[in-house]
């Protein structure tokens, strides 16, 4: 999904074979900038169903962060300039559908929930630097899931959806606070917050 900064309608993209954060004008529809992201293999993904640019960027009003499986992290000014990457290796998902989940910030976090096959983790990152704060590993096997941020009496949550579990993390330190049991095989849909209270409609095949 696109999303909104000042004048500019910023999204990832996938035209010509390659990988692109873009930008537009809200004004008048003309594009502002583009950026590639470049990657040495794309990731696995069904034509018919998406893309392997069908992560939602992130801003925290000054920096936009963009997330691709095929190639990791990419943050720019609101002029296209990189200010960091955090490479990664090629995403691998659960059925070669490809990458379903975006980044997201919070106080000055970049956090991204990467499940798959192999090595799965949740990744917090210093929006300014891009230097890892910490790194949270998972039993998850796959997922297509967003997290979300959960404002609780014991501070600040991410809730993260994965096989098997729904967890909270502390957001400062990744610690595991809390998690909830019978989530099916691998989530879909993203967690959601109303009214000071968490849902979560766990629809998955499995």
């Amino acid at each position: 999904s696109p999303i909104v900064l000042d004048d500019l309608l910023v999204m990832t993209g996938f035209d010509g074979g390659k990988l692109w954060m873009i930008a537009y004008r809200r004004s008048d529809g003309s594009e502002a900038w583009r950026a590639e992201a470049p990657a040495e293999r794309l990731e696995s993904y069904h034509p018919g169903d998406g893309s392997p640019a069908a992560s939602t960027p992130a801003t925290d009003g000054e920096r936009i962060v963009s997330y691709f499986g095929s190639c990791g992290l990419f943050c720019y000014d609101k002029a296209g300039r990189e200010l960091w990457n955090y490479p990664l290796p090629t995403a691998a998902t659960l059925g070669n559908f490809g990458t379903g989940t975006s980044p997201l910030i919070e106080d000055g976090v970049v956090l991204l929930l990467r499940d798959g096959p192999s090595d799965s983790q949740l990744i917090a990152l210093d929006v300014k630097s891009g230097a890892v704060k910490w790194r949270q590993p998972r039993t998850s096997r796959g997922g297509f899931s967003t997290p979300v941020i959960w404002e609780t009496a014991a501070g600040k949550q991410v809730a993260a959806a994965g096989h098997g579990r729904l967890i909270g993390y502390d957001l400062q330190t990744g610690e595991s606070r809390w998690f909830v049991e019978r989530m099916p095989a691998s989530c879909c849909a993203s967690p959601v917050i109303a009214n000071g209270d968490l849902y979560f409609a766990a629809w998955s095949p499995g």
